[in-house]
């Protein structure tokens, strides 16, 4: 029973921590939750960075860090990890961030706006995706820790933007990149559409035919999306934005 009663005790820890802790990528627009993959196609901060957005949202101080749990195909320079006002270019698997101490949040206070992942590395094989997982977690007054708040992945994946077209050159006419409740557009041929969101996720996958086509998105919440159209011989990837 005393075992039950701790493995329970602890449970409830770890979602007070993920309750009382947010983190928010705000140049995406998203707030990143436990298990979601981000996923880029480019390499270096301008089009490949997730910022990261720290709020303690309790009543007590808490005291975070991070640990790396996967590097793929790399090996773990050519980045930048920044956490609590330190900048890390090299990384490793098992290691844990910052390294000079956890990063401190009073009640109601957010880290600085500079804490950030990206990656410059090609991979070890360029043909390859280049991986990393990072879990944020809590620890009390002496480093010990006490409660995981999340992970996710960053994934570097060069043929994500093979053969991607224009639109024009595939007969695709898009009315606006803009929608409230629904994206309209003429094709010349049939086709697939894909909707992701700036994680990765996809959340649209459907066939179109060729003429008049209108996908219905009232449901969706605001934000800005990649929308992909593929034909038998080519593709193209645009961004979107959901008002």
């Amino acid at each position: 029973m005393k075992k039950i009663t701790l493995l329970f005790t602890l449970f409830l820890a770890s979602l007070t921590t993920m309750a009382q802790i947010t983190i928010t990528d705000p140049a995406q627009g998203v707030t990143i939750a436990d298990g979601d993959n981000f996923s880029f196609s480019t390499l270096g901060q301008k089009n490949a960075e997730v910022q990261l957005k720290i709020t303690n949202n309790g009543s007590n101080t808490v005291n975070i860090m991070a640990e790396v749990t996967q590097v793929t195909n790399s090996d773990g320079t050519n980045l930048q990890f920044c956490l609590g006002d330190t900048c890390f270019n090299t990384i490793s698997a098992g290691a844990t961030y910052p390294q000079n101490g956890a990063l401190t949040l009073a009640p109601g206070a957010s880290n600085n706006d500079f804490d950030h992942f990206f990656n410059s590395n090609p991979g070890t094989d360029p043909n390859q995706p280049v991986v990393y997982g990072f879990r944020f977690f809590e620890v009390d007054a002496n480093g010990n820790e006490i409660g995981d708040i999340l992970s996710f992945t960053y994934t570097y994946d060069s043929s994500l933007s093979t053969n991607n077209y224009n639109l024009k050159d595939m007969g695709v006419n898009l009315m606006a990149s803009t929608f409230k409740q629904e994206i309209s557009f003429n094709a010349q041929e049939i086709g697939k559409i894909s909707l992701y969101d700036l994680t990765g996720k996809r959340i649209v996958f459907q066939n179109y035919q060729a003429g008049q086509n209108t996908l219905f998105l009232g449901d969706l919440k605001s934000g800005v999306y990649l929308l992909g159209f593929e034909t038998k011989n080519q593709k193209a990837t645009l961004k979107v934005v959901k008002k």
